[in-house]
């Protein structure tokens, strides 16, 4: 199943919620995080395990400089503002792609922030959640930009089922 993480709402719950990629730092504001969190931990059974990750500013520091991808099938051009200072940024990817057609031509607006561990733990705490240590180990950052360790956190929390 995919949703919007503020609007996540199942029929009946489950056992893991799962968000990777960096999808929760698209959200903008610690309410729109809190609000991500009670969703989950709505749609969690007791006891049930939520994994996400988020990135970390060293990823988006990138996002001060183009980049270009020139292939045979696609052309993409990434540029962006970061600000250290607010934590948050904007990105455009623009390009084109080859297709059964011949070319197609995509373009996308991302905006991004950056939560400060502490704070997310915060807010895991004020919807129910208790942050556990991961029972897996994050691969290295696809974008390259730092080490794995530098660039995004793995969190896993549980729905706490002390407050049912």
């Amino acid at each position: 199943m995919q949703s919007d993480a503020v609007q996540l709402a199942l029929g009946d719950p489950v056992d893991a919620v799962v968000s990777l990629d960096g999808a929760l730092n698209h959200l903008l504001t610690m309410e729109q995080l809190l609000i991500a969190f009670e969703r989950v931990g709505a749609a969690l059974r007791p006891g049930g395990r939520f994994v996400f990750d988020l990135f970390e500013a060293p990823h988006f520091r990138h996002w001060n400089r183009v980049s270009v991808a020139d292939e045979d099938d696609m052309i993409m051009v990434k540029r962006g503002a970061w600000d250290e200072t607010t934590g948050a940024g904007t990105r455009r990817i623009s390009g084109a792609f080859r297709d059964g057609a011949g070319w197609r031509r995509v373009a996308q607006d991302l905006t991004a922030r950056h939560f400060d561990v502490h704070q997310v733990e915060a807010q895991l705490r004020r919807a129910g959640l208790r942050r556990v240590a991961p029972g897996v180990t994050m691969p290295p950052c696809p974008c390259g930009s730092s080490e794995s360790g530098e660039c995004r956190t793995l969190f896993e929390a549980v729905r706490d089922p002390t407050l049912d």
